[in-house]
């Protein structure tokens, strides 16, 4: 079963993500977008008022075989590991269906 890999990563990260995971995998289902949200973390979360954050999101379909492969090295090259450089998840998916671009609108 195919699986799905979501990233939320710091502002204008994705991009660059994106293109080498191409690269180094040659996976093409890839895509990524920008959000904004608030956190509790802060004093000011506990009043409701927690500081805006913005962050990329980079969600990228993956074969079963090569999901841990994929994930494990997002980890790396994102830098996981590290304070403030996101999270990182897989899903799994019901079926996976080649992606097809949209022809350009006029």
């Amino acid at each position: 079963m195919p699986k799905l890999i979501t990233c939320i990563l710091p502002l204008h990260s994705a991009l660059d993500l994106a293109e080498k995971i191409k690269s180094q995998f040659s996976i093409q289902e890839i895509a990524t977008h920008h959000c904004r949200g608030s956190g509790t973390a802060a004093p000011q979360g506990l009043k409701g008022i927690g500081r805006q954050l913005e962050k990329d999101v980079l969600l990228l379909a993956v074969q079963d075989e090569q999901a841990d492969e994929v994930f494990e090295w997002i980890y790396w090259e994102a830098k996981i590991f590290e304070p403030h450089h996101g999270f990182i998840y897989q899903s799994p998916l019901q079926e996976l269906k080649p992606f097809v671009p949209l022809p350009p609108s006029r």
